[in-house]
């Protein structure tokens, strides 16, 4: 979980790098900051727990969340002046790929992680945000 948070900060990074660029406004897709990221390759944006990292589905969309590699993005495309908290709005957070999984890494818009259980995840993601939703490899 941890090289998860890892991964997940420096998706982070990629993103306000790509917002200083874009009048301060996050990515609409996690792809437009790939070439914010020292790994061109986007290896970053899959779990080393993914087993078939190289045939993942990937930008699986529902409703505001749109699943990249091994996260899940939320309500991506903010500007940031507009976010009243950013060390308490969730971006990102990694997909459920396997059953026995319980906790989660979470990304928020400051650019620090946690991991958390699901009860948590689920409890302070936006109305209208199914956390099961894009799980699965």
């Amino acid at each position: 979980m941890y090289v998860d948070n890892s991964n997940l900060k420096q998706i982070c990074i990629a993103f306000y790098a790509y917002s200083e660029d874009h009048n301060g406004v996050f990515p609409v897709h996690p792809k437009e900051a790939l070439r914010y990221i020292h790994d061109p390759s986007g290896t970053v944006f899959f779990s080393p727990f993914q087993e078939n990292r190289g045939k993942l589905n990937l930008g699986r969309v529902d409703g505001p969340m749109l699943r990249y590699g091994s996260y899940v993005f939320v309500n991506l495309g903010f500007s940031l002046s507009e976010v009243e908290k950013p060390g308490a709005r969730i971006i990102a957070y990694t997909a459920k790929i396997s059953s026995d999984q319980t906790r989660r890494s979470v990304l928020f818009a400051d650019g620090h992680a946690e991991i958390w259980d699901e009860d948590k995840l689920r409890a302070a993601l936006p109305e209208g945000v199914d956390v099961d939703a894009l799980d699965g490899p």
